[in-house]
């Protein structure tokens, strides 16, 4: 008998593991999504989401808590989960979303 590589485990495909991320992420105080909608990466189907959360600074800003903003998608192809995430400060949030718009269109696969 040989063990089955975790990736290919049905259970754990890319839906699974963005359904994880949300539920861990969820639990911190600041979190709040702000965007999920299936997308398409180099002709494989995923799905991206955006949200913000703590920065995990035990000292919280003058103006509140400090927060960072998170873009990822996630897919599976050949059996493998993928991500591509970034994330930033809430002032770079427009030209992250554009750069990762950027990196969306022009991802390919080399299979």
């Amino acid at each position: 008998m040989h063990p089955t590589p975790v990736s290919i485990i049905p259970s754990h495909d890319a839906q699974n593991y963005l359904e994880e991320a949300l539920k861990d992420w969820g639990k911190w105080e600041n979190f709040e999504l702000l965007e999920r909608y299936p997308v398409s990466v180099s002709g494989v189907e995923g799905e991206l989401i955006a949200y913000v959360v703590d920065w995990f600074l035990p000292v919280p800003g003058d103006d509140g808590p400090l927060l960072k903003y998170v873009r990822a998608v996630y897919f599976d192809h050949n059996g493998l989960v993928w991500w591509i995430e970034a994330e930033c400060e809430l002032e770079m949030v427009d030209q992250v979303k554009a750069d990762f718009e950027h990196i969306l269109e022009t991802f390919q696969i080399l299979d």
